[in-house]
């Protein structure tokens, strides 16, 4: 039974990792620990407001080139950069084809366009 002044300690290991679809070979999600990380892709090309009367409002929007993963090993924790000031954000640097991408948590990331599925390349 629980009494005033009890705790509960809980230690989650955080470590880069890649995460496989079983259903898609050449693609990966990237997370550290348990949080999945999403790529922020920008709002340019948006309208102003992100708010649709109905879900097919945004259904004819060009979306953005989502930059493919070319890094030299398959552990993220060697390429990709922690972004100083920034908990639990990272950059891609020259591992992203054609530019670099910052990562973030995806329960972070609203109002703007992002990708959480990544293809690999050579992997």
């Amino acid at each position: 039974e629980w009494k005033d002044g009890d705790k509960v300690e809980l230690t989650m290991p955080m470590a880069l990792h890649l995460y496989r679809p079983k259903d898609v070979t050449d693609s990966v999600a990237i997370l550290d620990g348990p949080i999945v990380l999403a790529g922020e892709l920008g709002t340019v090309g948006m309208p102003a407001s992100d708010q649709g009367g109905d879900q097919t409002k945004f259904n004819k929007m060009q979306s953005p080139e989502v930059p493919t993963l070319a890094p030299n090993t398959t552990d993220p924790s060697a390429w990709l950069q922690p972004v100083e000031g920034k908990a639990l954000t990272f950059n891609t640097g020259s591992a992203a084809k054609p530019n670099a991408v910052e990562l973030k948590p995806l329960y972070e990331l609203h109002h703007q366009r992002y990708t959480v599925y990544w293809k690999m390349e050579g992997q």
